[in-house]
């Protein structure tokens, strides 16, 4: 790492000349802002793009016309979109996509359902089949706060008051398990740039990011009351040891003339203005980022020893049922408090009579019961835990498995059904003694005076689906045609025909008769056969006896 933080300082100091040389212009209020992050294992492409206060949701800006209608529109406080495959640890995301979203009044079903749609058609990905049958949404009360906090309005200087930034009520939580991320979904998000994909560091958003192991697109949206509105767009790559970063990204990019900053960091060095960094300064840059990615890496497991993680299984018990079991551990010296949050499919119905939290102490606990309606939300479960240090807390619920219409099972079937990560937020800063009631500490979040909230993410799963024997349509068809032919003929039959009176014949029906002619003829044929037979074995009788005779 010495080499890669000497070349970024020898980069920062030919970046200071030259942008002495060409004299920045002055810092304005709307900014749109953009820089390129590379570490060895991987690579993180930012783009901020910041609105004033007091100007309206149509004045025209850097900002997507399109999402700040709709924020304005809604009453949106804050939003947040990712797409991810693979496993990303830094920043820790869920695969599939996730999208959590505030709004100031607390919101209603009807503007989240307009959210999730509108979304949809803007990012070209399947957001507006949440609330289906493996894409459950929640309403997280402690799990998801806002990140609108006083030091985010701070960092926004005039831009808003921090009681601009509070909102009312839980956040909006809903999950694709599986949603794919492809190269439909790269080209909306490079058009929200000022420049597009044909300038600046929207120049590497192309196809070549979905060649690596990991990849990872976010959208975060926050509005102040006063019409505030700052817009963060970033892409993660995660990189194997064989992958090249430079060759991934692209050539140096040509800067982007509505960008008031684009810059350049290379491991934990400094930041280097885009436009001094032209191709032999790229180059460098290359090699220096080479060399560093050469060596051995640190795990980011072993960087985080000290936090928390989150591991879920199922024990399924045949087709029945099973148990869902989240286990959290904490590397943490002192105890902490943290929100546990899982949101399950439909077809699972989970029995919170059996809910067991073991190893932790259980604060307050929210549970969303299975919707009635078949094929809908889901259930939620939110626990407030305080955990012990250095122990691994263990909550465990039994659940059954609903049967699936035909028609309701996915295009593959066979591979079961989805079930979300879970997700654990806890406060390192939120001394764990101070806090005291489950009621304070929701307080304390709600006023948000416990500082930045730490997430991780477990691992997903997929519970087997409920097979049915698919014959079985087959079969009923089959008894009930047999049933209802055997019926109708038989009432048919009484229906048409004179039943005969005592003592008499009964006269023959055309049918009889036709059965009897039938016998008739099979009996001629089979006498003609069977004379010829005879004949043909008294002729050969004859022919041996003469032969018999002859040879005398």
């Amino acid at each position: 790492m010495k080499s890669l933080a000497a070349a970024a300082a020898t980069l920062l100091l030919l970046g200071i000349c030259g942008a002495a040389a060409a004299g920045e212009p002055a810092l304005r209020v709307e900014r749109f802002d953009e820089a390129l992050a590379l570490r060895p294992d991987g690579a993180t492409l930012s783009f901020v793009l910041r609105k004033p206060a007091g100007s309206s949701a149509d004045d025209a800006s850097r900002l997507p016309l399109a999402l700040s209608q709709l924020a304005s529109e809604l009453g949106l406080a804050e939003l947040r979109l990712t797409q991810t495959h693979g496993a990303i640890e830094r920043p820790r995301a869920p695969r599939g996509a996730e999208l959590v979203a505030h709004f100031f009044d607390g919101g209603d079903a009807a503007r989240w359902g307009t959210l999730h749609r509108s979304l949809s058609a803007h990012t070209c990905a399947a957001l507006s089949t949440m609330g289906g049958l493996q894409t459950p949404v929640g309403r997280p009360r402690l799990a998801f706060p806002p990140s609108t906090t006083a030091s985010a309005a701070a960092d926004w200087g005039a831009l808003a008051p921090p009681d601009a930034l509070r909102v009312a009520g839980g956040a909006w939580y809903g999950v694709l398990p599986r949603e794919p991320l492809c190269s439909a979904n790269i080209e909306p998000f490079a058009e929200l740039l000022p420049c597009g994909a044909e300038a600046g560091l929207g120049r590497m958003l192309t196809r070549r990011i979905l060649h690596t192991r990991a990849h990872s697109l976010s959208l975060s949206l926050v509005r102040s009351r006063s019409g505030a509105m700052q817009l963060n767009a970033t892409v993660t790559v995660a990189l194997d040891p064989g992958d090249d970063a430079f060759a991934i990204l692209g050539p140096a990019p040509v800067p982007c003339v509505l960008a008031d900053s684009s810059v350049l960091q290379l491991g934990e060095g400094g930041a280097v203005p885009l436009g001094t960094v032209q191709d032999p300064v790229w180059e460098g840059a290359a090699q220096a980022w080479k060399l560093a990615a050469s060596k051995p890496r640190v795990r980011v497991a072993d960087e985080d020893a000290g936090g928390v993680r989150v591991y879920s299984r199922i024990h399924a018990d045949g087709y029945v049922g099973g148990t869902l079991s989240v286990t959290v551990v904490s590397a943490h010296e002192t105890p902490l408090v943290a929100s546990l949050w899982q949101v399950l499919p439909w077809p699972m119905r989970p029995a919170y009579r059996t809910l067991k939290v073991s190893n932790a102490t259980l604060l307050q606990r929210t549970l969303s019961p299975p919707n009635r309606e078949r094929y809908t939300a889901g259930s939620s479960i939110e626990l407030l835990l305080l955990l012990q240090r250095r122990q691994a807390a263990t909550v465990s619920v039994e659940f059954g498995r609903a049967y699936l219409e035909m028609e309701a099972f996915p295009a593959d079937a066979a591979r079961g059904i989805d079930v979300p990560a879970a997700s654990v937020t806890y406060w390192p800063d939120a001394h764990a003694a101070a806090i005291g009631s489950a009621e304070a500490f929701g307080a304390a979040v709600k006023n948000q005076t416990l500082g930045q909230p730490v997430r991780v993410y477990g691992s997903g799963m997929v519970l087997p689906s409920v097979w049915v024997d698919f014959s079985m349509p087959f079969n009923v068809v089959c008894i009930s045609s047999t049933f209802l032919t055997l019926m109708f003929g038989s009432v048919l039959s009484a229906s048409l025909f004179e039943q005969p009176k005592p003592g008499e014949q009964a006269p023959k029906r055309p049918l009889n008769k036709l059965v009897d002619k039938v016998i008739a003829l099979t009996d001629i044929v089979f006498a003609d056969a069977q004379m010829k037979a005879l004949r043909a074995e008294a002729a050969a009788k004859e022919a041996t006896a003469a032969a018999a005779k002859k040879s005398e």
